[in-house]
């Protein structure tokens, strides 16, 4: 069996979803997850995986952090604590850190990364649900951050050179 664990399918119009919805269980991947970014597109992401009979996530994605504005970390836990018996709802995601790019390695943007990442972690914690990691350029800071909240819930994590 196979699951694709990171498809961003909210960024396509509704015919493209199906085709590719179509063309996946056709190459024999069952089950896809399609992760939040932002506040922003939780009722789409939901609402699409709820479509397609995929699985779902829920999270601040690190390049959207500064975007997603200072609500961003008590919708999400509101979305969480709302979809918490949602079959469908697999993951706390995507969330991470991204020290690829100079402005998201420096302060401020470093620091509210670390500082969303760890919350986000605790919520995964809390819900008891895995976390769907972008990890660019940050391996160390993520493990450190993994490590010191003693997360056990388990996950993915993508962009991953570590």
């Amino acid at each position: 069996m196979w699951i694709d664990t990171h498809a961003h399918l909210d960024v396509w119009s509704a015919p493209e979803n199906q085709n590719m919805a179509a063309q996946a269980a056709a190459a024999g991947v069952q089950q896809v997850l399609i992760p939040a970014v932002e506040p922003a597109n939780f009722a789409a992401v939901q609402s699409l995986a709820h479509s397609l009979g995929y699985g779902y996530a829920l999270g601040i994605h690190p390049m959207y952090v500064a975007q997603a504005g200072a609500s961003a970390l008590a919708q999400l836990e509101a979305a969480l604590h709302a979809q918490a018996h949602d079959p469908h709802l697999l993951a706390v995601g995507e969330a991470g850190l991204d020290f690829f790019l100079p402005q998201l390695r420096t302060d401020p943007l470093r620091q509210q990364q670390i500082a969303v990442f760890e919350a986000q972690i605790r919520l995964a914690k809390k819900q008891r649900l895995p976390l769907v990691l972008h990890v660019r350029q940050s391996v160390d800071a993520v493990l450190k951050a993994l490590r010191q909240a003693h997360f056990d819930c388990g996950g993915i994590a993508h962009a991953f050179n570590g």
